[in-house]
């Protein structure tokens, strides 16, 4: 098993295409939720996203999804040119959301498509 240096948790993604919906949605609702995001960065998402990737670490790294976890945030994506990823994707966000709220569960926060090809979708642990 690779052992990994707390400085070194955040590996490039396979697929830098998904990375960057799924960071932008993490920094769409950053600058949405929390006032210091809002204020320091004026709404502008790119800033936010090189602020949010070095503090962010990829937990599922695959082609054709991944996962990245921000703080208690956590942002999923799906690029659909995959097997059956539109299929996992659906999949995932109505599980999510039917098991919202239950405790020791993630919380849904929100989902999206881009482009007809990226599916993404936020949970927050509380």
């Amino acid at each position: 098993m690779e052992e990994r240096h707390w400085l070194n948790w955040n590996k490039m993604a396979q697929n830098k295409e998904l990375e960057n919906v799924v960071l932008g949605a993490l920094s769409h609702h950053a600058i949405e939720q929390d006032a210091g995001f809002k204020l320091m960065s004026e709404g502008d998402v790119e800033l936010v996203k090189k602020i949010i990737k070095p503090l962010s670490k990829v937990m599922v790294d695959e082609p054709h999804k991944v996962r990245i976890h921000f703080v208690s945030i956590i942002g999923y994506g799906y690029d659909f040119e995959g097997d059956s990823a539109k299929e996992t994707y659906d999949r995932a966000v109505r599980y999510t959301k039917k098991v919202s709220g239950i405790p020791n569960f993630e919380t849904f926060v929100s989902d999206g498509i881009v482009d007809d090809r990226f599916g993404w979708y936020i949970t927050s642990l509380k």
